[in-house]
């Protein structure tokens, strides 16, 4: 996917999804870093939201799979065990 549609990015919440302008770069400024972890290039998750992490995908509780970068996945099982989830 090119043109425009590189420069959205999608907010998947509770409620319905919102499509923003800003680059999650932004998002993260604002985002609580002890509630959300940037897993991918492409991704921001809540931690809370997580159910299991596979490999190098992250399950969340609505059953969406997320991918974790290789260089991220060591980051995210650190903190993924200081909340005390289950691998």
């Amino acid at each position: 996917m090119g043109g425009f549609y590189a420069l959205l990015c999608c907010l998947f919440t509770s409620n319905p999804e919102y499509i923003s302008e800003f680059p999650l770069s932004n998002y993260l400024k604002i985002l609580d870093r002890n509630t959300f972890f940037r897993c991918h290039k492409s991704f921001i998750v809540n931690i809370g939201m997580i159910d299991k992490i596979c490999d190098n995908d992250i399950i969340l509780i609505n059953g969406n799979k997320v991918s974790v970068s290789r260089r991220l996945r060591k980051s995210l099982l650190k903190i993924y065990e200081i909340y005390g989830l289950q691998i």
